[in-house]
């Protein structure tokens, strides 16, 4: 019995150091995963925004303002007569006899 209490008294303690030490270890681990979330959620903010800000970018560079003004500055010019092909109207091709 004494024998028993003996080695109780040794291994309790270690025991109980034991887990005392992972206690530490794991709350650590907790608040390094708390503060690599908050990196990685305000990196994923910035980008959103970024995106929100270049969705608006191309909306206004792909306006048909933007565009017709371009295409001026490279020399397109306007065309005089248009052709509209309607619902029910056959290309000429395809009314041809060979």
């Amino acid at each position: 019995m004494k024998l028993l209490s003996t080695i109780s008294a040794i291994v309790l303690p270690i025991i109980a150091l034991t887990l005392f030490v992972v206690q530490i270890m794991s709350t650590n681990n907790l608040a390094q995963d708390g503060s690599t979330l908050k990196a990685i959620t305000d990196k994923t903010n910035t980008l959103e925004f970024e995106n929100e800000r270049l969705d608006q970018q191309i909306a206004s560079l792909s306006s048909l303002l933007v565009v017709h003004e371009k295409a001026k500055a490279i020399g397109f010019i306007e065309a005089k007569h248009f052709l509209t092909v309607l619902q029910g109207q056959y290309l000429v091709a395809l009314n041809q006899k060979r």
